[in-house]
């Protein structure tokens, strides 16, 4: 009986350490992701050139979510050119500028037409296999890729994609970038 109290005991302050543990996790990372939106801001407003200022959004999304790469694209369709192709993170590097029709014929067209985001490997693997109608399914689950229009004043001026590696924690809803207009 005693030792069943010891135990009892025990079983109970670990949870209560347990549970103190993930809440401090939690707060952590909800500071961290506050703290990367206070640097972006005061980018924005230190910055004097739209390209400064979208290079500063990516560089804070890549930050905040985290992102391995993030990539801002915006064609502009009645000049048929990419007037913004803006990469940040650790992986901006490994991307290459990418053309006008290759935006278009891609994922970016399809979010333009469209007004929606990707969030799930089963999505994108739709996406890229042809199959249009699977993104019309709702995904909540779990994705190293996010990929969502671009807004401002409704209209949608392109996409912003970010991708994480394999190993790193997936994006779930609450990450989702696009829910924010610009």
């Amino acid at each position: 009986p005693r030792d069943a109290e010891r135990l009892s005991a025990f079983a109970g302050q670990a949870a209560v350490a347990i549970k103190n543990a993930r809440l401090f996790d939690a707060v952590r990372s909800a500071l961290s992701k506050t703290e990367a939106l206070q640097y972006v801001s005061q980018q924005l407003i230190a910055q004097n050139t739209l390209t400064a200022v979208l290079q500063s959004v990516v560089d804070g999304i890549a930050e905040s979510l985290p992102a391995h790469t993030v990539i801002l694209s915006a064609p502009k369709l009645e000049r048929r050119d990419v007037a913004y192709f803006v990469k940040g993170g650790p992986g901006a590097q490994e991307i290459d500028a990418l053309s006008f029709d290759h935006l278009k014929t891609g994922l970016t067209g399809w979010l333009q037409n469209n007004h929606t985001s990707i969030l799930s490997h089963r999505q994108l693997s739709a996406f890229l296999n042809s199959s249009p109608q699977m993104l019309d399914i709702p995904s909540d689950e779990p994705s190293h890729v996010i990929v969502a229009p671009l807004r401002y004043q409704n209209t949608v001026l392109g996409t912003l994609t970010a991708i994480n590696q394999p190993g790193n924690p997936s994006y779930t809803r609450t990450d989702e970038i696009g829910r924010a207009h610009v």
